[in-house]
């Protein structure tokens, strides 16, 4: 009798190490983005070190920009989450947050308008795009790509 409550203690031990293990992992999904500049999917770049073999940051190159240009920043996952709220963040190349925009519950793109885009650009050479979302708590900060200006 005894063996058989101790195998049973053993198994639900299990079953609750592996459960809350579980919980904790984050969601197996693939995620994509896309940088839209007035309706035209911006393809980044990348550098490439022969040495090491590893690729740099994804690069959006703007060649020019105007007032009435619009910026879209898409986010979205193989598994959506269409009650899950996000944040964009905006950062110069040392790492301080110039803007921040927060979206609750909806595909929508983020959006920048080109005086937007001009101002924030005008403060840094180059804008440091992250997302973050929310399924239960906020997920680390990824890093989708620098915007800069060409030329």
């Amino acid at each position: 009798m005894k063996r058989v409550f101790h195998i049973g203690l053993l198994l639900l031990i299990m079953f609750e190490a592996k459960t809350y293990h579980n919980e904790r992992l984050l969601p197996d999904t693939v995620d994509f983005w896309e940088i839209i500049l007035n309706g035209r999917e911006l393809l980044p770049t990348r550098t490439h070190n022969e040495k090491t073999h590893v690729f740099g940051n994804a690069t959006y190159i703007l060649d020019s920009i105007s007032d009435k240009d619009l910026l879209y920043i898409l986010y979205f996952t193989d598994t959506p989450c269409s009650d899950c709220p996000s944040k964009i963040e905006l950062r110069n190349k040392n790492g301080n947050v110039i803007k921040t925009m927060e979206k609750a519950f909806d595909n929508s793109p983020f959006q920048l308008t080109g005086v937007e885009i001009k101002n924030l650009l005008s403060d840094s050479d180059e804008v440091y795009i992250y997302f973050t979302g929310k399924h239960k708590h906020w997920r680390p900060w990824r890093l989708l790509g620098i915007v800069k200006m060409g030329g």
